[in-house]
Order: C-alpha cells, then sequence, then structure tokens
C-alpha cells in the first residue's frame, strides 16, 4: 500500500501509474531501483501491483511512486519490508568410527560461498548417555572455498567411547536469518 508522503494516513491512488520496487542492504540504503511493475487499468483508484524478487541475502525492499508534473498524484512511499535469507547449512559429516582420543574432521557446506577462513558456523556436538542424546559441547567450524559455495570444517578429539552425533548451525547477521540442521549420522568412538 502507498501511502502520500506529506500525510502517511493517507492512501495514494496508483490505478494507471508506474511504481518502482527499490532494494537496499539497510533500511537507510543505499536504495536502488529493481522495476517498475504495471498497476490495474483503473485510474483514480487504489489500484494493485506487484513484483517477484529473488534476494541472495537478507535486504529491505519498498514501492516508490513519483507524481511527476500534470500528475492526479503526490510522490509516494509504501513501509519497509525486510526480507531475510537463510544460507543453504549442509548436514555435518564425520567418519562412522573414531579411536578414542584421535583428532579428527566433521565438516559440511555452506550456501552461497562466504568469506573463506571465517568462523561462520558451529558445530554441537552430543553423546547418547543414559538412553537420550545429550548435548556436550560446540566447536567453531573454519570456512574454506568449494566452488559457489564453502565448505566449513572442524577439528574435534573425543576421548570418551560411545555414540556421538553433530548438529551445525549459524547465528544471525545483519546479512542473515538463522539457521540449523537435522543431525549427522551417529559417530563411534572405540
Amino acid at each position: 500500500m502507498l501511502y502520500d508522503a506529506a500525510d502517511v494516513r493517507h492512501q495514494v491512488g496508483i490505478g494507471q501509474a508506474s511504481v518502482v520496487i527499490q532494494s537496499a542492504p539497510s533500511i537507510t540504503g543505499p536504495w536502488t531501483d529493481l522495476e517498475t511493475p504495471t498497476t490495474s487499468d483503473e485510474a483514480d483508484t487504489l489500484g494493485a501491483y506487484g513484483a517477484l524478487v529473488t534476494p541472495e541475502r537478507s535486504t529491505y525492499y519498498c514501492a516508490r511512486f513519483v507524481g511527476g508534473p500534470g500528475s492526479l498524484y503526490i510522490d509516494a512511499l509504501s513501509e519497509f519490508v525486510k526480507v531475510s535469507v537463510r544460507p543453504l547449512l549442509g548436514v555435518p559429516r564425520a567418519p562412522s568410527s573414531v579411536k578414542r582420543g584421535r583428532s579428527f574432521t566433521v565438516y559440511g557446506s555452506l550456501k552461497p560461498q562466504f568469506p573463506a577462513g571465517q568462523k561462520t558456523v558451529k558445530v554441537k556436538i552430543h553423546r547418547f548417555k543414559d538412553g537420550r542424546w545429550v548435548y556436550l559441547r560446540q566447536v567453531s567450524a573454519t570456512n574454506a572455498d568449494n566452488g559457489a559455495s564453502t565448505r566449513y570444517a572442524a577439528k574435534v578429539r573425543l576421548k570418551v567411547r560411545g555414540k556421538y552425533r553433530f548438529t551445525a548451525y549459524t547465528v544471525r547477521t545483519t546479512s542473515w536469518a538463522a539457521d540449523s540442521t537435522k543431525p549427522s549420522a551417529i559417530l563411534r568412538v572405540r
């Protein structure tokens, strides 16, 4: 819905008018024009408009109408809408069996590509104890380039025999929503 820029309580008609869809990485901008959808055919009505966008990271959107000379309408701006995007986080992988006290790597994929060397992903370690899965601790995984995606990896050492599994998660940032995975396959420490 568009509102009068001078008085946000009044809706602005957009029948047979142009509306520009804009995006920005933050609410303060910078704003970029994306497209100009066609509105409904009825003049002097509230009309309707739509746009299809596919954000690659969390993005703010708004619709802007510029009345222009000779227009019945004045400049108007929609409410801001934030679309949060989750990274695609792959389920952690580990060997099926390791010796107690030996280090091994837990790894997985992360899309899109995140900067190499950063610790974007945390890996949680769970142990099967007394008939249930118990959270033990977490370790930070380091990013590495892997084509158009990122490979995350963490070195782990377990000193107690038993069954283990891992989950991975990313925290919310200004660019990305948080995400977490399902548990990995079971690892046996012997």
